[in-house]
């Protein structure tokens, strides 16, 4: 089972028997859906491209590494990312958003970082909405039912992810000031794509269902699998 497409072109393309699957945490509804709800907005780690401070604070390694690459002008580029946030999200919104980063440091043990997911995902499914850069954030919240606006940095940039993003974002509420012909062009698919303005943020928009049928079945073969 493959979770987007590329990864399913490189395993036919060596031989090996393989299917589009979508992605495991997209059933993470088994555990974690609930009716209770929260008035909470989260950011989670949104355009954490420009800003990785909290990374560099659990792994100072990666400061060298990134000033060596010259990849610390991107990665450190806040005024970017404040300027892109800016053009997406009404200010009001921003203030009141609660931020949440999706990194740990790999000093704590299995066990703890198992806690701190546990615990995140709870905050997710309460959530009101959440808006996010991360897959393995936005994938989660669409299993829940949470709703959850994935934000690109920039359709020049995302053309770089694509290996990762084609075939899992297709299912996910997109935010982007870029029209909606450029992303379905990027994706060569029909896109579900918001621009700012269509964002009523007291009553965001429901995320779409395309998944259930993917998610369905995953669940399906992953419990046959474990009962044999």
């Amino acid at each position: 089972g493959c979770r987007d497409f590329s990864t399913l072109n490189l395993m036919q393309k060596h031989g090996i028997d393989s299917y589009f699957s979508f992605c495991l945490t997209s059933t993470l509804d088994i555990d974690y859906k609930t009716d209770e709800k929260t008035e909470n907005i989260y950011f989670v780690d949104v355009l954490y491209d420009y800003d990785q401070r909290y990374v560099y604070k659990a792994d100072p390694k990666r400061i060298l590494y990134h000033t060596a690459t010259g990849r610390i002008f991107k990665t450190m580029n806040l005024p970017k990312k404040n300027k892109i946030l800016k053009e997406h999200i009404p200010q009001d919104i921003i203030d009141k958003g609660i931020v949440i980063n999706q990194f740990c440091s790999n000093k704590i043990s299995n066990e703890e970082k198992y806690e701190i997911a546990d615990e995140t995902l709870k905050k997710y499914s309460k959530a009101k909405v959440v808006v996010t850069s991360r897959i393995h954030c936005a994938l989660p919240c669409l299993a829940m039912g949470t709703p959850v606006l994935f934000l690109f940095n920039g359709l020049e940039d995302e053309s770089g992810h694509l290996s990762r993003f084609k075939g899992t974002v297709n299912h996910l509420n997109i935010l982007t000031t870029k029209p909606k012909a450029e992303v379905d062009a990027l994706f060569e698919a029909d896109m579900n794509v918001f621009a700012p303005e269509d964002i009523d943020w007291e009553n965001p928009p429901l995320n779409p269902v395309s998944n259930v049928e993917l998610s369905n079945n995953l669940k399906k073969i992953v419990q046959d699998f474990i009962k044999k």
